[in-house]
């Protein structure tokens, strides 16, 4: 499958989990799964859900990307926008599965991080098919951590002078987890392709068991009925500096500081992150 946007794609997604997806429960919770489901975003840019039915956080999505950004696996960054992301800690305190950036751009001046090597094998052999990260390691605690790494890997393409990022999702939440995880990767293969200096190519998405839960079908099924939608495009950044400035606004904003810096190709990012403090301060006032 191939769409021009994220809300063209969750709609289509939704549509086919609610149809054609089968009843699974895991760890006891009724479920609809449909397996092996691959789909291809054309656009990369087209990643703002937008869809009246899902009320996508744009904050949320932002804290997210920047929280991955700078390395980060403090839970209390994300419960900011969040809650839910407390019970996903074995802790209290850190995130261990899902801290894609940590493992990704973790590294030390002796044993450089993954995205330094990856761009390194990208620039010596633009041809290369192993530029590729894993979430996922045999040391991971499967039956008592409560976050195991939903995405397995990811994998990057330079094919006709274009970026392209395929990722490999052991288990997505079609309504939960898929808008999120497109916002966030595409985000990172800009981001790279920014680093690299090249055109960013389309996003790919594998999803070995794509399923709903039955609390959130009510939900799914209005979303399956969205006809009329807009492409959802996000701003247009011209480095990868942007982004870096982006997450050091974002911690400002969400420590609550004052002196925010103007910044006319983030202000979309920035007035959405200052709007959600104001309305968070505002209802705990």
């Amino acid at each position: 499958m191939e769409f021009h946007s994220s809300n063209q794609a969750l709609v289509a997604l939704t549509r086919l989990t609610l149809f054609e997806g089968e009843q699974i429960a895991p760890r006891g919770q009724s479920t609809r799964e449909v397996l092996g489901v691959q789909f291809t975003l054309s656009n990369p840019k087209n990643r703002i859900i937008t869809l009246p039915s899902r009320r996508f956080s744009l904050p949320l999505a932002i804290g997210e990307l920047c929280w991955h950004l700078r390395g980060d696996d403090d839970v209390a960054k994300l419960a900011y926008y969040a809650n839910s992301w407390l019970q996903f800690s074995d802790d209290g305190k850190r995130v261990q599965g899902s801290c894609y950036g940590k493992k990704l751009l973790g590294g030390t001046p002796k044993n450089p991080d993954h995205l330094s090597r990856m761009i390194n094998l990208l620039n010596t052999d633009p041809s290369t098919r192993r530029a590729t990260v894993s979430f996922i390691d045999n040391l991971a605690d499967f039956e008592n951590s409560k976050d195991i790494s939903c995405v397995n890997s990811i994998q990057l393409l330079i094919r006709n002078d274009s970026l392209h990022m395929f990722t490999l999702m052991r288990s997505n939440d079609v309504f939960l987890g898929v808008p999120y995880d497109v916002f966030l990767f595409t985000n990172l293969l800009e981001f790279i392709s920014l680093r690299l200096k090249i055109k960013m190519g389309s996003y790919r998405h594998f999803a070995t068991s794509l399923h709903m839960y039955e609390r959130n079908m009510a939900s799914c099924a209005a979303i399956e009925k969205e006809k009329n939608f807009n492409s959802g495009e996000s701003p247009k950044l011209s480095s990868e500096s942007a982004f870096y400035r982006l997450a050091e606004i974002e911690e400002i904003i969400r420590l609550g500081g004052t002196n925010i810096p103007k910044d006319p190709e983030l202000q979309i990012y920035i007035d959405s992150l200052l709007n959600y403090r104001y309305r968070k301060y505002e209802k705990s006032a």
